[in-house]
């Protein structure tokens, strides 16, 4: 099955103030005032004008992530990078572009760069792990997890422990790391997907389906709850029923999907 889609990637890349320093620089070099007017004027201009600037790149970006068009929301932190070398928590947004890009050493290589310069995000200690997982370096990734998790719980760190155990095949300690991330914030759908994961692990299908079925119920988009309640079906001999949430995870971006659901 694909990369693990990180439960808090999307809002760190579109956050407001990255996206604020990045359209700052656009409204320096773009918006120039009107020689015609007054200072007040002037100034009630470029507010305006900036508003409509950060909007746009905002729904751009967001755009471009909803429709995995990974490349483009990279083109424009490359950009913003071009000028400003020294932003961490733009290096923050390329490491997690790079990952949804499954380009997890380029990703580690950005999440280092802005832990160096100051970030010390959750979100990004998340990622980082995720990708060392993906070069099965388990142990480093569980390292560095349960390091932050000494110093406060996380939802979403536990999520990612929970991920690196179904990994490991320790499927034990993955559904209880699911539960707390449950407890901690029961919105996302991550922690059910990896809860159904866990069972599946185990043979326990119809408790895996029912926990994919929560997942598809938070987000009906998500390709890897249907990938995994198709293998749950598919292990339980229903095929017809395999095949259709196959065909659902390959519409949606999981392509291993795609040869399963023909």
């Amino acid at each position: 099955m694909g990369i693990e889609k990180h439960a808090a990637t999307v809002p760190v890349i579109c956050s407001i103030f990255f996206l604020v320093t990045l359209c700052a620089g656009c409204a320096k070099q773009k918006l120039l005032p009107n020689s015609s007017m007054n200072s007040s004027e002037s100034g009630k201009v470029h507010r305006t004008e900036r508003r409509v600037v950060i909007g746009q790149t905002k729904k751009d970006l967001q755009e471009a992530i909803k429709n995995k068009e990974y490349s483009k929301a990279l083109n424009i932190t490359n950009d913003y990078l071009e000028e400003n070398p020294d932003d961490a928590e733009a290096y923050a947004t390329r490491g997690n572009i790079y990952y949804l890009q499954h380009r997890c050493n380029q990703a580690i290589s950005d999440i280092d760069k802005a832990s160096s310069m100051g970030s010390t995000s959750v979100t990004i200690a998340g990622i980082k792990a995720l990708c060392l997982a993906e070069n099965g370096k388990y142990e480093i990734a569980l390292k560095s997890v349960n390091k932050r998790l000494k110093s406060r719980p996380d939802a979403s760190l536990y999520n990612v422990r929970a991920y690196i155990y179904n990994k490991k095949g320790e499927y034990a300690k993955a559904l209880k790391d699911c539960d707390r991330s449950i407890a901690l914030d029961g919105s996302k759908p991550n922690p059910y997907k990896n809860k159904g994961l866990a069972y599946l692990g185990n043979s326990r299908y119809g408790e895996a389906i029912e926990q994919f079925s929560k997942a598809i119920k938070i987000n009906p988009g998500y390709d890897l709850a249907y990938a995994g309640r198709g293998n749950a079906y598919l292990k339980m001999g229903k095929l017809e029923k395999a095949a259709i949430d196959f065909s659902k995870a390959c519409e949606y971006g999981d392509f291993e999907s795609c040869f399963k659901s023909k």
